[in-house]
């Protein structure tokens, strides 16, 4: 491994680190609780907002599930049915589990929000021992994308999302840690209030969106 990836993995381990930490926290509180879905939220010592907790039951496998959450340059096919990505690509790839890209998205929350871009550090691996799969990201500078006039710069603070199967049935046990600052001009009451119920019926949705793809 050259000094250039060895620098990156060490951030990357790091970020697992710190993701974790936020996870096992005690002090969350829970915001909404509906068919299966549990939304829970804390204070985010990074930025003016709420970091957030999500848990549930994927009933479908891995494979499955990779393939509708994951963008393709991730191995999915996340682009058929999420309208809210304009494109995502891969700035650099340090290893085969650990990249650089960049993200764009469409106008979202009906129109009011428009349109952001991320430079992300992305970085998946595997826990055998609980048969876990593990990805994290955070916001990162990388010389072939600096920020431009046309479009505004949000950041995603240490983020990331655990996806376990217990090996006695087919259903994944799934935990997503998000906190995003949107930046813009766009109050933050907006995402503090509206997020948890915008995304508490997105696991529902998975198996739709999963025929969506293999359609």
């Amino acid at each position: 491994m050259t000094t250039f990836a060895a620098d990156y993995q060490a951030k990357a381990d790091k970020l697992c680190e710190t993701v974790d930490e936020l996870m096992s926290r005690e002090n969350w509180e829970a915001v909404e609780d509906k068919d299966g879905v549990l939304v829970e939220r804390m204070n985010s010592s990074n930025y003016d907002g709420y970091m957030f907790k999500m848990t549930f039951v994927a009933n479908m496998s891995l494979s499955d599930f990779m393939l509708v959450t994951q963008p393709k340059v991730l191995g999915g096919e996340r682009e058929k049915w999420d309208t809210e990505i304009k494109g995502i690509t891969i700035l650099e790839e340090v290893t085969e589990n650990l990249k650089i890209i960049r993200h764009e998205t469409t106008k979202f929350g009906a129109g009011i929000v428009s349109p952001r871009e991320f430079v992300l550090m992305v970085y998946q691996k595997t826990i055998p021992e609980t048969n876990t799969t593990v990805q994290v990201m955070e916001s990162v500078e990388h010389s072939e994308c600096r920020e431009k006039d046309d479009i505004i710069r949000a950041s995603r603070y240490p983020t990331g999302m655990y996806v376990t199967n217990d090996g006695e049935s087919s259903s994944l046990k799934v935990v997503v840690l998000s906190q995003v600052d949107m930046g813009g001009l766009i109050p933050m009451s907006f995402f503090k209030n509206l997020l948890p119920f915008m995304v508490v019926s997105y696991p529902e949705d998975l198996p739709k969106y999963l025929q969506i793809i293999k359609s």
